[in-house]
């Protein structure tokens, strides 16, 4: 899918009737949701979940007939109270249940912060690349913070020391 099409949002708007491709098959929906890596003087912000108990992006669920860009940003405003400049669109990924895409974006005036949802979330919290709390909620977080803050590509940054060591090995 173009990355141009996914900001535009053109292939992940809900089926209003869950329709299934297979005839016969029970409808289905997949749960759409966005989540922001939003970055700003070189730390990138988290929120700590209250169910979950694990720190994320901010984001969530979209609304029917919504942009996944829209969705997006309303869920960064509702849970943080932050406008944001332009999105990027920096992963995506599926499981059968959901599809999550994952932008980043800064700030227009980080100094607006504030926690929306103290139901939802305990607190979001500024953080350097290489100082992230734990536990993050999934390795989606690790992948995007590396991808945006390292040299190598997100999987390989969750093994860069044993691919050193394997370099420093070969070099023996």
């Amino acid at each position: 899918i173009p990355h141009d099409e996914v900001a535009k949002g053109a292939f992940f708007k809900e089926s209003e009737h869950g329709e299934s491709s297979e005839p016969g098959s029970k409808p289905t929906r997949k749960i759409i949701a966005a989540f922001v890596c939003i970055v700003h003087g070189g730390k990138v912000l988290l929120g700590k979940s209250v169910n979950r108990q694990k720190w994320e992006f901010p984001g969530g669920k979209q609304h029917h007939g919504e942009s996944i860009c829209d969705t997006a940003r309303r869920e960064v405003k509702e849970e943080t109270n932050l406008d944001l400049g332009p999105l990027r669109l920096v992963h995506c990924t599926e499981s059968d249940d959901w599809f999550a895409v994952i932008f980043t974006a800064t700030p227009i005036d980080p100094g607006q912060l504030k926690n929306m949802e103290p139901d939802k979330n305990e607190g979001f919290s500024w953080f350097f690349p290489f100082m992230l709390p734990t536990p993050l909620y999934s390795v989606a977080e690790h992948d995007v913070i590396s991808c945006l803050c390292g040299d190598l590509p997100a999987h390989a940054m969750r093994y860069r020391s044993t691919l050193e060591e394997s370099a420093d090995n070969a070099s023996k």
